[in-house]
């Protein structure tokens, strides 16, 4: 297992040529009761997790503002640090596979997937920044019902967006 310090060096190095760093997969704090649950097809074992990863990488990254949504309990979920040079007019998320209370049976990877979205003005342009983690269904990244409604939820909620009509990838 590498060391916190090796998980840290990814910001450290791009802390000051980043503008916003969008994360998945962070945890707050960790859950205890669920140490050898399956997530993802895997064991959660709590010694190969950054379990306070909100707070380690906030504090390492203290010019930026953290937005975190969690999709599974309050603990695990989508982590937006956006630059304290950056003015948020907002953010929020929206849910696009089930529910934000869902508690799935068996494998706990199977959780609800949320889309969490800021909104700031960049060139005088409203822009919308999204960060997402997908639907994993343990058949392999391959289409299915669960994930082509999830991606129809995505593209109602951009459609929905002020300025959307220059959407661009990066």
């Amino acid at each position: 297992m590498p060391e916190k310090k090796s998980w840290l060096s990814f910001f450290k190095k791009h802390k000051d040529d980043t503008d916003i760093f969008c994360l998945q997969e962070i945890w707050s704090a960790p859950y205890s009761h669920l140490e050898k649950y399956k997530a993802g097809g895997k064991k959660i074992a709590h010694s190969e997790i950054m379990v306070h990863g909100l707070q380690e990488i906030s504090e390492l990254l203290s010019d930026f503002t953290p937005y975190f949504r969690p999709h599974y309990g309050d603990n695990y979920g989508l982590l937006m640090l956006v630059g304290k040079n950056i003015k948020v007019k907002g953010e929020d998320e929206i849910f696009v596979y089930k529910h934000k209370s869902y508690m799935p049976e068996g494998d706990i990877g199977k959780h609800a997937p949320n889309i969490q979205f800021i909104r700031t003005e960049f060139n005088g342009l409203l822009l919308t920044v999204i960060n997402f983690h997908g639907l994993w269904n343990g058949q392999g990244k391959g289409d299915s019902q669960d994930r082509l409604s999830q991606s129809k939820k995505i593209k109602e909620f951009i459609e929905t967006l002020q300025g959307n009509s220059d959407v661009r990838r990066f």
